[in-house]
């Protein structure tokens, strides 16, 4: 049981990983921006803009 929960502390805290603008393509995370959108015990979502050519999207997480 340890051992499991040492690897979920292991993982990060971020879905965010291998972003890319839908509109221009960017994926420098310098320049795209997300903010966690989420309510206790249900798929999440996440606000996201790109600060490159100023696309803002959604994307929607759900957990099993």
């Amino acid at each position: 049981m340890q051992a499991h929960l040492d690897e979920a502390a292991a993982k990060p805290d971020s879905d965010d990983d291998g972003l890319e603008c839908l509109a221009c393509g960017n994926s420098d995370r310098a320049t795209i921006m997300s903010v966690r959108l989420m309510a206790p015990g249900s798929a999440y979502r996440s606000a996201i803009h790109c600060t490159k050519c100023g696309t803002n999207w959604h994307r929607h997480i759900i957990r099993g």
